[in-house]
């Protein structure tokens, strides 16, 4: 990428452009990517006249990668445009097209309602805020480092290991919220109630408002869930609220469209790509494909123990579930925040890869504590009229009486 492209880019991000590291590999790698982000299709006038110009071939190109989508014209300013993509690109969601043609052909944007759910998403973040700056001080990730964690008892490094988590999920839960509020702001994702809007996704159904004053959410860029995403009761759940609008396209794009057979080779491959997407650092691999394992585990268990309990012991069981859940999610955290292979596995080592040994006995214990019906072998055929056997058969039977 050329440098004067490298200024452009920064200019409609709102970075100086000296924030962005020069390199002529990265950014021949990563130029693309930011060129098409959604959201440059509307926002960056070169580009947008580029789209519409019949010399470019993109006025047949376009239509066939977006067979819904006309490129219409824009009627919000510029300037808006600039600050809803450069909140798009500091959020990270995925959204379609769709959902960016929307907003900007929506002819009634000022009528909808964005500073209450804006207030009403960022009532948390002073809390998530401060607690992070406390936290992240009191628990550094570097001490994981040294020799002193390493000579700590199990217990205590557990502890730590949890301690850690909670900062990282602490940090996303500032940061989504407050690009989710920045969506709001500008009007960005919002639509009829009626709709039924999913994340990343947008309107489920074509509803027409109910009433000249409808009610709107803005669930389409809804990108993380902090009460869900800490309480729900297993590995599996606590996926679908968190980054959730990137969650559907993996769920859409890559689980149902993966070239293997079998939920868990799916969940596997989802993964693979998940970490290929984030990065190259060996410490996402590591962590990413732990969750098939964790699923693996969590299905054997609910096939063999949960489905045989009463509404009591499910109780107890979703809360054992759910604290080991947490442990799971704290133990793949590492390699995340380690991000390479030697420091990621000497940290496991020190708690013995507990995780993946558990998960192990898990779906043993799952296999074992599942019921095993006989088979039955098949009945004998009486005739060729009637391949059941006579007692199969109540009316013949009456009439043999």
């Amino acid at each position: 990428m050329h440098e004067t492209d490298r200024e452009a880019i920064s200019e409609n991000r709102g970075l100086p452009h000296w924030i962005l590291p020069g390199g002529g590999h990265l950014w021949s790698a990563l130029g693309p990517l930011f060129a098409l982000h959604p959201g440059h299709l509307g926002y960056h006038p070169v580009l947008y006249q580029a789209l519409l110009h019949p010399d470019s071939g993109m006025d047949v190109l376009l239509p066939a990668l977006l067979p819904n989508v006309e490129p219409t014209p824009p009627r919000i300013p510029l300037p808006l445009r600039q600050r809803c993509a450069a909140a798009a690109d500091a959020q990270g969601p995925f959204y379609r097209y769709k959902i960016y043609q929307d907003w900007l052909q929506e002819g009634s944007l000022q009528s909808i309602p964005s500073l209450a759910p804006m207030v009403k998403c960022l009532r948390l973040v002073p809390l998530y805020g401060v607690a992070f700056l406390l936290l992240s001080g009191v628990f550094p990730l570097e001490y994981t480092r040294t020799a002193a964690f390493a000579r700590a008892g199990f217990p205590y490094r557990l502890a730590y290991t949890a301690a850690i988590f909670l900062v990282f999920r602490l940090r996303f839960y500032v940061a989504w919220t407050l690009a989710e509020a920045s969506c709001m702001a500008a009007g960005f994702g919002a639509y009829p109630v009626e709709a039924q809007s999913r994340p990343g996704n947008g309107p489920t159904i074509q509803a027409q408002p109910s009433s000249d004053a409808p009610e709107y959410d803005y669930v389409t860029i809804q990108n993380i869930d902090p009460y869900n995403t800490d309480f729900c009761a297993s590995v599996k759940d606590g996926m679908k609220y968190w980054n959730m609008t990137v969650q559907w396209w993996l769920a859409n794009y890559i689980y149902r469209r993966a070239p293997l057979q079998g939920r868990l080779l799916r969940i596997g491959w989802t993964m693979l790509v998940s970490a290929f997407w984030h990065g190259l650092h060996p410490g996402y691999y590591l962590s990413f494909l732990t969750i098939p394992l964790c699923v693996a585990a969590e299905g054997s268990m609910e096939k063999g123990v949960r489905s045989r309990l009463g509404a009591w012991g499910r109780w107890g069981y979703d809360w054992l579930q759910w604290f080991w859940k947490m442990r799971a999610y704290d133990y793949m955290c590492a390699g995340f925040v380690l991000l390479n292979l030697p420091d990621t596995l000497t940290y496991w080592r020190g708690l013995y890869f507990y995780q993946h040994l558990l998960a192990l006995a898990l779906i043993g214990l799952g296999y074992l504590c599942t019921p095993r019906t006989p088979s039955q072998t098949r009945p004998p055929i009486h005739s060729c009229d009637h391949p059941l056997p006579p007692s199969q058969h109540p009316a013949e039977d009456q009439q043999g009486r």
